[in-house]
């Protein structure tokens, strides 16, 4: 009986390390961003004016996130470091269901080329609904880069 008790909890034990360690892998959390701007075509943000959301693209291997409106403008930020990922926020976030989208920024520890010149920020867009996951994927991405990124034989 102490035998089978003992497997038991050795199982139990095993079970339960690996269900802990079922984070996303970064294909799984790239295929999540891209479905999340996927969703955000077509619908209207306030730019001065407001606008329609025409294209949301996001590329993790050629690290570029682009956003084309309806007006044939677009803004393109190109060449991050992920491992450089210092926080996301909500600056836009509209409480009035008119509007689905939230406006988000991507703020770095290190510059990278956008449209606007050189920049430590990006902005995307995602619906309300997904604004708490996307920002947890993109953390995500910064620690899959910061793992991928480490020095082996640093202490």
């Amino acid at each position: 009986m102490k035998k089978l008790l003992t497997i038991c909890l050795i199982m139990a034990t095993v079970f339960t390390v690996n269900a802990q360690d079922g984070k996303p892998t970064k294909e799984e959390t790239v295929a999540y961003l891209t479905r999340s701007f996927k969703l955000v075509e077509g619908e209207k943000i306030y730019m001065g004016k407001y606008r329609d959301i025409t294209l949301s693209n996001y590329d993790f291997q050629e690290s570029y996130i682009k956003t084309t409106f309806d007006d044939g403008s677009s803004v393109t930020d190109s060449d991050f470091k992920w491992e450089t990922l210092y926080n996301i926020t909500s600056i836009d976030c509209p409480t009035s269901d008119k509007y689905k989208v939230c406006e988000m920024n991507g703020i770095f520890n290190s510059s990278f080329k956008s449209d606007i010149g050189t920049t430590n920020y990006f902005t995307i867009y995602v619906l309300k609904s997904r604004a708490e996951s996307v920002k947890k994927a993109f953390l995500r991405l910064s620690a899959i880069a910061k793992e991928e990124n480490k020095d082996p034989f640093k202490d």
